[in-house]
C-alpha cells in the first residue's frame, strides 16, 4: 500500500487539535485559585512568599483583625496578601516611592473584606495609586480623599488611610469603605465569576432598601450621613461599621448585620470572625 510521506504541514495541523486541551488546562490551573498568577512562575512565588512571610507577620500584628486569628488563618491571610500585592502594579503620586510595608497596609483591608471568599483578589483592577494627603480627582474635578473607577484602578490618600486604622472604632474606615466599593464593581465587571455574590448583593439591597431611605430620620443613627448620598455609599459605609463598630450595627440594625454576615461571610461580633464561616479554600503557593 502506498502512503504519502508525512509532511510538516500534516504535523502542524495535527497539533491544533490539542490547542483546546491546553486552553482548558490552562485556564483551570489559574481558576483552581480564584485568578491566574500571571507575574511569577510557581517557583518564583513561593520564594517571594518566604522571603518575605516574617516581614508581612511583624507588619500585620498592629492590626486586632489579624492578631485575632488563629496561626493557621494568620498563614492564609499573608500568603493571600502577598498574592493580591504581587498582582497589582501600585504608584504613587507627589509622593516618593511606597515601601513595602506601606504596601502591605494598602492591601491589607482588600484580604480583610475577601477573607470569606475563595476568590479574594478583586481581578478587575490592576492598579492602585496613592497621594500623601487627599487630591483633585480628574473624573469628577473636586478634591477626594479616596475613589474606585471604573477603569480598574483604586486610589486613597495615605494620610486618611492610615487614618482609619488608627481610629479603628469610630466607624470611618477609608480603606475599607474604598475596598468596599470595589467588591462591589468587580462583582459586577465579572458577573460570571461572581454570580452567588451578585445574587447576595441583591438580597442586601432587597432588604436593606427601608433603611437606606430612612437613614435622614434616625436619630443618633450609628450610620454616618454620608452614607444616604447614595445606596452604593450606604453599602461602604456599612461595611465600614461592619467590620469596626459590629456590635453596635447589629444592635441597632440586626437584619442588615446579618444580611453582611452572610454577604461577606464573617462574623465580627465573634472573637474570631471565621468559626462558623464555610471553610475558606486553602491557598497553596506549590
Amino acid at each position: 500500500m502506498y502512503q504519502e510521506p508525512i509532511t510538516f504541514f500534516d504535523i502542524f495541523r495535527a497539533s491544533l487539535a490539542f490547542v483546546p486541551l491546553i486552553f482548558i488546562f490552562y485556564i483551570f490551573r489559574g481558576g483552581i485559585h480564584g485568578f491566574s498568577y500571571e507575574r511569577k512562575s510557581v517557583r518564583e512565588r513561593r520564594r517571594f512568599y518566604n522571603e518575605n512571610k516574617d516581614a508581612v507577620f511583624s507588619i500585620l500584628s498592629r492590626f486586632q483583625y489579624f492578631e485575632n486569628m488563629p496561626t493557621a488563618l494568620q498563614i492564609q491571610f499573608v500568603k493571600r496578601l502577598l498574592l493580591f500585592l504581587d498582582n497589582k502594579n501600585f504608584f504613587s503620586r507627589k509622593m516618593e516611592s511606597l515601601s513595602f510595608e506601606q504596601k502591605v497596609k494598602i492591601s491589607f483591608p482588600a484580604i480583610q473584606i475577601t477573607f470569606g471568599f475563595n476568590n479574594f483578589n478583586l481581578e478587575y483592577f490592576k492598579q492602585i495609586f496613592i497621594y500623601p494627603t487627599q487630591y483633585l480627582s480628574a473624573n469628577q474635578k473636586d478634591y477626594h480623599q479616596g475613589e474606585v473607577n471604573a477603569k480598574g484602578a483604586i486610589v486613597f490618600s495615605l494620610d486618611n488611610f492610615e487614618k482609619g486604622y488608627d481610629t479603628y472604632h469610630d466607624g470611618i474606615n477609608l480603606g475599607l469603605h474604598e475596598m468596599a466599593h470595589a467588591l462591589r464593581v468587580n462583582s459586577m465587571k465579572r458577573r460570571k465569576d461572581n454570580i452567588l455574590l451578585n445574587e447576595k448583593f441583591k438580597k442586601f439591597r432587597a432588604d436593606t432598601t427601608l433603611v437606606f431611605m430612612n437613614l435622614e430620620n434616625e436619630e443618633n443613627s450609628i450610620i454616618r450621613e454620608y452614607a444616604s448620598l447614595n445606596f452604593e455609599e450606604f453599602f461602604a459605609v456599612c461595611v465600614e461599621n461592619f467590620f469596626e463598630r459590629p456590635r453596635a450595627l447589629k444592635r441597632v440594625f440586626p437584619d442588615l448585620f446579618d444580611d453582611l454576615k452572610e454577604l461577606l461571610n464573617q462574623d465580627t461580633t465573634q472573637t474570631n470572625p471565621w468559626a462558623n464561616s464555610r471553610k475558606v479554600r486553602q491557598i497553596l503557593l506549590y
